[in-house]
């Protein structure tokens, strides 16, 4: 669990350089926002034309993994709330 949390600050601090939290609750929705705004990026560059590689191997892959992101702030809001 300690691991999560520090996970998560790491996570939001990155996401929102200095940036002061006051609570857990509140890395993690910066989180959110954040992923939720790559997300937004992402599918904005998929909706140019790209190189096959830049698609695939990296847009796609960014993309996939913020949603992983998300799910898992999302997750992690509930059991903090």
């Amino acid at each position: 669990m300690k691991q999560m949390r520090l996970r998560i600050f790491i996570v939001a601090l990155a996401s929102s350089p200095g940036a002061v939290f006051r609570a857990l609750a509140e890395a993690v929705e910066t989180g959110i926002s954040a992923e939720i705004d790559n997300i937004g990026m992402y599918a904005r560059f998929l909706g140019q034309d790209l190189p096959g590689e830049v698609r695939d191997l990296t847009c796609t892959h960014l993309m996939k993994a913020s949603e992983n992101h998300l799910r898992d702030f999302r997750n992690a809001l509930d059991r903090y709330q």
